[in-house]
């Protein structure tokens, strides 16, 4: 889907660029700059004294919005056909949509509007709904209302299925919504516009205003509420009927109708509902209930029931979810904990120093702590929240039946060093080591070269991610299945390490059906390992992987993370690893030559530079020494046709 917004797209391009640009420092600082008239003035400036800057455009997108907002129409449209005329051609589409959607608007230029929508259509040459949405505001605009909906009817046919509840989809049926309102079906229409409350509640129309539009289709005033209600149950009926999950359905619903104050009752069981049902998933799942209960209290002025359930879902919320931790606050406040609202405040700029936190924060911080600097409190809690020490797992005794074992979880980390967003992953892994002994747990890290070359990958470890076909780092991946691709910076690690901790302890609630036998000795530079494994049943997808790892590599790439934990140096006889016979046991005994593999990761090295010196990119440092003392071996057994693991191991190499 292309972009819909022009300062959406105008912010993207400046945040592709600033990877490059050295001359991103004076278009921040004219950027900076306090007022619109000096903002354009630095702007200007910065366009004669860069006149070849790849930031040009997003200059020229500036100024725009300046013109736009100072209401000079003329200085607008001069700016942003300059804009325009400045992109290459695999821009120009998503940019002439964005334009043309700006004026329409604003109700700006909408001859223009439609002329631009117009040859981005053409460019495009096939249909695309974000365009078709473009060109129907435009005729809406217009009063072309008949052809608008025509246009809009063409683009959410082209949505896939259940879009109707999507957020990235919905702004589509609520314009259609709007289309339909002025078309002589004003009920149909209200109804997808009441859907997008529903979605986006915080973007929706707000009750009063539902009620006046609806007057203005000559409805009696006091049957309004009812109609209101009645159009509101269609659309909860509608959004459970294609939202996949039902219980998270609940959730949201519970959050819109109270934030839409329309059926307060309702939204409480919702919550309540939905809150129940989370017990039984994921600790994501559960905190995510908390969190949308505890909205919905707030929303309802239920201030006790709210600071319970949002408590409960920050104690595992990213530092990035800013709007858990600020109702938090808020909560505090009115409830006359000032102390306990600033701490919660305080959780919320951990992540990302939002305006209306930080406004909070200064409010409190002068009334509770006069005499200190907001940002030296604000370092000093960063720098608490890293010293975490996590809790010893103690596994129960399960109740096994005829071949079947405690099941041992495999979980594998593909990273890199130069992976900023990889921070939390690695410190989450780091964290689990110390929770898990290896008798519940087993660990890989495979290094790969995202985004730069990395000097702990191996041909192995790349194989081993074209087998999940990784293409992003960090990718968290437990027992084979359980999928975790995002990331984010170590104040994320705790909450990574409690997401990654609950897929395990699941995880190990599930007995294995396959034994497993391992044991790796050196001598004289000569690894010898020593596996088996019985499996039950169905054996033929099968596949015995044993992996060679170092267990902590001393390496600092441009993320900050200095030691490396359990890093794959190689595949024992190959990726692939080894199938099983009929009868379902095999046998593995290998030896691993050190001298021969430093060498095989010689070669590596040497090939890797070669590969990428022709982008202008090569190796940091050389890595490819191996401490004899830190090797681990890991062994696992692998359903290639459901990539399901189900049993491992760890020895020490003795």
């Amino acid at each position: 889907m292309l972009k819909q917004s022009f300062i959406l797209f105008t912010v993207c391009s400046l945040s592709l660029f600033a990877q490059t640009s050295g001359d991103q420092i004076a278009f921040q600082k004219a950027m900076s700059a306090p007022t619109d008239s000096a903002r354009l003035e630095e702007m200007n400036n910065f366009i004669t004294g860069n006149p070849k800057s790849n930031l040009l455009p997003n200059a020229y997108a500036v100024k725009f919005q300046i013109y736009a907002n100072l209401k000079n129409d003329s200085g607008a449209y001069f700016s942003v056909r300059k804009y325009l005329s400045l992109l290459d051609q695999s821009q120009i589409v998503p940019a002439l949509n964005a334009v043309a959607f700006e004026f329409a608007q604003r109700m700006f230029y909408i001859d223009s509007a439609a002329v631009m929508i117009d040859s981005a259509i053409s460019l495009y040459k096939k249909e695309e709904p974000v365009l078709l949405n473009t060109k129907a505001l435009i005729l809406f605009r217009m009063k072309r209302y008949g052809e608008a909906m025509k246009i809009q009817e063409r683009a959410v046919a082209l949505l896939p299925a259940n879009a109707m509840v999507d957020a990235r989809y919905v702004s589509l049926y609520v314009q259609l919504g709007f289309i339909q309102f002025e078309s002589g079906r004003p009920l149909n229409g209200m109804q997808k516009i009441i859907l997008g409350n529903l979605v986006l509640p915080k973007q929706g129309v707000p009750t009063d205003k539902i009620d006046s539009l609806l007057m203005t289709k000559d409805f009696v005033a006091k049957d309004v509420p009812m109609l209101r209600d009645s159009l509101y149950r269609s659309a909860i009926s509608e959004y459970l009927k294609f939202s996949s999950d039902s219980a998270m359905a609940k959730s949201k619903l519970a959050v819109a109708l109270s934030f839409n104050n329309v059926f307060p009752e309702l939204a409480q069981t919702y919550g309540r509902d939905a809150y129940a049902s989370a017990q039984a998933r994921t600790i994501e799942e559960r905190s995510g209930a908390s969190a949308a209960l505890g909205l919905t209290c707030f929303n309802l002025k239920n201030y006790q029931d709210a600071e319970w359930y949002l408590s409960e879902a920050a104690k595992y919320a990213s530092p990035n979810e800013t709007e858990i931790f600020m109702t938090l606050g808020q909560v505090k406040e009115n409830l006359g904990k000032k102390q306990e609202a600033f701490d919660a405040y305080l959780d919320g700029a951990m992540g990302t120093r939002s305006t209306s936190v930080y406004d909070k924060l200064i409010e409190l911080k002068n009334e509770l702590f006069p005499t200190i600097s907001l940002d030296s409190i604000i370092v000093a809690r960063q720098a608490a929240a890293l010293q975490f020490t996590p809790e010893e797992f103690r596994r129960t005794r399960m109740e096994l039946k005829k071949n079947e074992y405690e099941r041992i979880v495999l979980a594998e980390l593909f990273t890199g060093s130069e992976c900023r967003p990889c921070q939390s992953a690695d410190i989450a892994f780091d964290y689990l080591i110390e929770r898990f002994k290896t008798s519940s747990l087993a660990i890989l890290e495979y290094h790969l070269h995202i985004p730069q070359p990395d000097p702990l990958v191996n041909a192995d470890a790349e194989k081993r991610g074209e087998y999940y076909s990784v293409n992003s780092t960090p990718t968290a991946i437990f027992g084979g299945k359980t999928v975790i691709t995002s990331g984010g910076s170590r104040l994320m690690a705790k909450n990574k390490f409690f997401l990654y901790s609950d897929i395990i302890e699941r995880e190990l609630q599930k007995p294995a059906t396959v034994a497993v036998a391992l044991a790796a000795m050196i001598k004289k530079d000569v690894v010898t390992i020593k596996a088996s494994a019985l499996a039950t049943g169905k054996s033929s997808d099968l596949r015995l992987r044993i992996a060679l790892v170092e267990d902590e590599v001393f390496y600092k790439g441009s993320n900050g993370i200095e030691r490396h934990k359990f890093v794959v140096r190689k595949m024992i006889k190959s990726p692939e690893g080894f199938s099983f016979p009929k009868n379902g046991k095999v046998t593995v005994n290998q030896t691993v030559n050190m001298k021969s593999l430093v060498a095989e990761l010689e070669a590596y090295y040497i090939k890797t530079n070669e590969r990428f010196s022709k982008y202008g990119a090569t190796l940091r440092e050389k890595k490819t020494n191996i401490d004899t003392k830190r090797l681990a071996v890991v062994l696992f057994v692998q359903d290639d046709r459901t990539r399901e693991i189900l049993q491992a191991n760890t020895v020490k190499v003795e």
